[in-house]
């Protein structure tokens, strides 16, 4: 996945640019900035990384992918963000959860390598509520040697969708634009 979103934007990277990604958003940016680099090409200016633990963290519902379809949705209802009308739509589930499994399973068999951290600034943003911990939020301090933020702001790991003006007004202040 990594890959394919590298090839997507590799050719736009030699203008001043930042990446903002959630929950295994966040961990495609991170490996698409060290894609970026190890190509030799301008780092990100900064990284906004929501919803997710440092890569070295480890998952806390681990084989999530592998659920009978009954604990599967419950599990997905529990970590939020799911609209009801997928939740409760037995047609909508069928066509969405290979896609979920797939995404859950990709970032359940992450296999961290530990790298030489960069000089990039983080700032990472959790949900008071949600399952990714202060800690290991403050673990992104492995991967740079710049500062990071930690930032939380009330409700689950879907908060994003309740202070989407909030992330954006933090984005736009950090970066000065």
């Amino acid at each position: 996945m990594a890959a394919d979103i590298f090839n997507q934007v590799r050719s736009g990277l030699d203008e001043p640019y930042a990446f903002y990604g959630h929950s295994m958003g966040a961990m495609l940016a991170y490996l698409v900035t060290r894609m970026a680099l190890d190509a030799d090409l301008p780092p990100p200016t900064r990284l906004f990384l929501s919803g997710c633990g440092a890569p070295a963290s480890k998952s806390k519902m681990p084989g999530r992918h592998k659920l009978p379809k009954t604990e599967f949705w419950k599990a997905l209802k529990e970590l939020g963000g799911s609209p009801d009308e997928v939740l409760q739509n037995e047609e909508l589930q069928h066509y969405f959860e290979p896609i979920l499994r797939a995404d859950f399973e990709a970032i359940e068999k992450y296999d961290y390598q530990e790298a030489t951290p960069f000089d990039i600034p983080v700032t990472v943003i959790i949900g008071y509520d949600e399952f990714v911990t202060r800690e290991e939020a403050e673990q992104w301090q492995m991967e740079t040697r710049a500062p990071i933020d930690v930032i939380s702001y009330p409700g689950n790991h879907f908060f994003i969708f309740d202070r989407a003006f909030d992330i954006a007004r933090l984005i736009k202040k950090t970066l000065n634009v």
